[in-house]
């Protein structure tokens, strides 16, 4: 008998919730990344560097915690799987994808507004130099004549903006609200940046001096490079308006 009670004492012993939560967090979170969220940079890191160490070593003292409470054994036993399954759900949910950036809304004014054409040397002075830093890039050809071609015949202006503030528009990829678009709220932020518009025609004449809020579309990366359209041989972003979202 005071051998069942001395083991009823003991454990399960602190070390081996270490080891079982280590485990948890160790596999949950080398696989749960790859499988919800493949397009993660961290992939297997996470449960190798974080989730891993931090449930061996973080659960070690809550089992020394438990191992102190006047409870029976078996309900140190119901405590080490409840820790467990409760480890695993917020190592799931911390897998999860982040929103990802569906592109900004902006308030300003503005400053200056250019015809295509007028940028274009300062856009092959720009690719050129991109160019010539990455000799590895397989360069596609004609791409000056194409930036030519478009600044010239596309209705679009280049608008010299002074941003008030903004709100990050983002795209929710977790299963429960996946491919909802929501805002984060208004920031300031005061800035100057160049945007390509095309929304009111190819005359600054039709762009007023205090714009609307407007809609700033992420650009992902091309595959072409440098790229074929006008705002990426441009180098510049792109606006339209917010109902367009």
């Amino acid at each position: 008998m005071d051998g069942e009670a001395g083991l009823s004492i003991r454990w399960p012993p602190p070390t081996l919730w270490g080891v079982v939560l280590g485990a948890v967090g160790l596999c949950t979170g080398f696989y749960a990344p790859i499988v919800l969220n493949p397009d993660a940079n961290q992939g297997p890191l996470f449960g190798i560097f974080i989730t891993g160490p931090a449930g061996f070593l973080g659960v070690i003292l809550l089992g020394r915690l438990v191992l102190h409470l006047p409870i029976t054994s078996g309900r140190r036993w119901l405590f080490l799987l409840a820790a467990s399954v409760l480890y695993l759900l917020g190592v799931l949910y911390a897998s999860l994808p982040p929103p990802e950036t569906h592109g900004y809304l902006i308030e300003g004014r503005i400053d200056r507004c250019q015809a295509p054409a007028e940028l274009v040397p300062e856009g092959i002075a720009y690719w050129e130099g991109r160019i010539a830093g990455a000799p590895w890039m397989e360069v596609r050809g004609g791409w000056q004549a194409e930036l030519r071609e478009l600044a010239a015949r596309e209705p679009a202006v280049v608008l010299t903006v002074i941003t008030r503030r903004e709100n990050r528009v983002v795209r929710h990829r977790r299963p429960w609200n996946r491919g909802r678009i929501g805002t984060e709220g208004w920031q300031r932020k005061v800035e100057v940046e160049r945007y390509l518009a095309r929304f009111a025609g190819g005359s600054c004449s039709s762009y007023p001096g205090q714009l609307p809020v407007l809609f700033m579309p992420y650009a992902a990366a091309s595959s072409a490079w440098p790229p074929e359209d006008l705002a990426g041989l441009l180098h510049v972003s792109r606006l339209e308006p917010a109902t367009q979202r």
